[in-house]
């Protein structure tokens, strides 16, 4: 089946399990092989989450939605509370450009 970037714009985003996700709002394009690389999904709400699921995360497209695997949303443990102590930096790779 081949689509327009304008038909996948809109097109809706759900789980395997029905979890709806969003709608994708962008497409990431490997320049090489020209294949799509990644799927930017936009949540329904107003400033809503943020996806980016990978190709292989897809698991089947049609005109009216994309499923995609359980495993792009996670559970979150809402009975643990974070407090800003516990959380550590962590280490980032640096490297000097310009030289």
């Amino acid at each position: 089946m081949r689509m327009t970037f304008s038909q996948y714009k809109h097109l809706s985003v759900e789980t395997v399990s029905g979890t709806v996700l969003g709608k994708i709002s962008d497409i990431v394009l490997e320049s090489n092989g020209q294949l799509v690389a990644q799927y930017i999904v936009k949540g329904s709400l107003l400033g809503g989450q943020l996806y980016t699921l990978n190709r292989d995360q897809v698991i089947r497209i049609t005109t009216n939605k994309m499923i995609v695997d359980d495993s792009v949303v996670k559970d979150i443990d809402t009975s643990k509370s974070i407090s800003a102590s516990s959380i550590q930096p962590q280490p980032v790779a640096m490297r000097k450009i310009g030289e």
